[in-house]
């Protein structure tokens, strides 16, 4: 038998219950206590759930069993496991050292070619540059030593030329500089004698503007002398008239103020008065209803005690005596503090 075949016959312990759930749901789900004197549905009820309780726990306690058993069977794969491993780790170690050890030889053998490549393409690249030659870096890598010669040699020629044609073109550039710099220091010698001719005709027309806006600012303080006393006057007048109106409204709004505080007074008043009256009357209303709590806390007091000798049920009556007495001490102390708040 395997090892899922025996769980499986395991399990089944749990789930014998499992035929029977749908007559429990049929037979105990209809089950209702129809009210406090309904002493025989409430042992119904009760004994339905102690069966459903028993068969409960039955379930947890073979789960809790079928548990040790799996942790056990768990434990010891692994330790089997575990002792197979540790015989194999060294060997895989060993092969795993020698795999590397290949890997990184070969790896540095193809760094150390990959890096005299690129040394002796950027060489010739470096060599091209100093004579301006350009070659596509596929083409210049694949040329020979003597091939590379041949080009670098072309190319420092060219170079050379190109070199003559710069420096020619540079000597006309720095005479045409020169002959532009002549004509510019003329315009400006011109230039300047053009603008002190204008310089000293404007220092002139100066002058003669300071004078005339001296005049114009002497006229306009007196202006405004005359402007401020004017305002001066005015802004008197207007403060005095708005202290004199601000005394009134504060006066006004002071009567107003009065008014309203006495109204709110006197409105506050008829409806404290209200609510006493109402409560007063609700109180005066409630006394038949609390003589009825007083008789009816009086008439469970004077229920007969039944005598009992079972011991579970002499501890549920004696629970149910202290409830009601409780109850009835609580519905006397409610209903005396009803009457003296009335």
């Amino acid at each position: 038998m395997s090892v899922i075949e025996l769980d499986r016959t395991k399990i089944a312990v749990i789930s014998q219950t499992e035929t029977a759930i749908s007559e429990l749901r049929e037979q105990y789900m209809g089950l209702a206590i129809a009210g406090p004197d309904d002493r025989k549905g409430y042992l119904a009820v009760s004994e339905a759930r102690k069966d459903v309780k028993a068969r409960r726990v039955k379930v947890e306690h073979a789960r809790k069993a079928l548990n040790e058993d799996a942790l056990t069977y768990q434990r010891t794969v692994n330790a089997e496991a575990k002792r197979i491993t540790a015989m194999l780790e060294p060997i895989e170690t060993y092969l795993e050292q020698q795999e590397d050890g290949y890997k990184a030889a070969l790896a540095a053998k193809f760094r150390q070619a990959e890096e005299a490549r690129k040394a002796k393409l950027q060489a010739r690249v470096d060599a091209l540059n100093a004579v301006r030659g350009a070659v596509p870096l596929a083409v210049l890598e694949a040329l020979t030593d003597e091939q590379f010669a041949a080009e670098l040699s072309k190319a420092t020629e060219a170079d050379n030329a190109r070199k003559a044609q710069e420096e020619a073109a540079a000597k006309a550039e720095a005479d045409r500089q020169a002959e532009a710099e002549r004509l510019r220091k003329e315009e400006e010698a011109k230039l300047a004698a053009e603008r002190a001719k204008l310089e000293a005709e404007r220092r002139k027309a100066d002058e003669a503007a300071a004078a005339e806006r001296a005049k114009q600012a002497e006229a306009q303080r007196k202006i405004d002398e005359e402007r401020r006393k004017l305002e001066a006057e005015k802004a008197r007048l207007e403060r005095e008239e708005f202290e004199r109106q601000a005394k009134v409204k504060a006066e006004q709004e002071a009567r107003e103020k009065l008014a309203r505080e006495q109204a709110e007074q006197a409105r506050l008043e008829a409806e404290r008065k209200e609510r006493e009256a109402a409560e007063a009357a609700r109180r005066e209303a409630m006394k038949p209803d609390l003589q009825k709590l007083r008789e009816y806390a009086a008439a469970l007091e004077a229920v007969p005690i039944p005598s009992v000798t079972d011991a579970a049920v002499v501890g549920r009556l004696s629970q149910l005596i202290h409830q009601v007495e409780a109850s009835c001490l609580v519905t006397e102390m409610w209903c005396d503090e009803q009457e003296a708040g009335a």
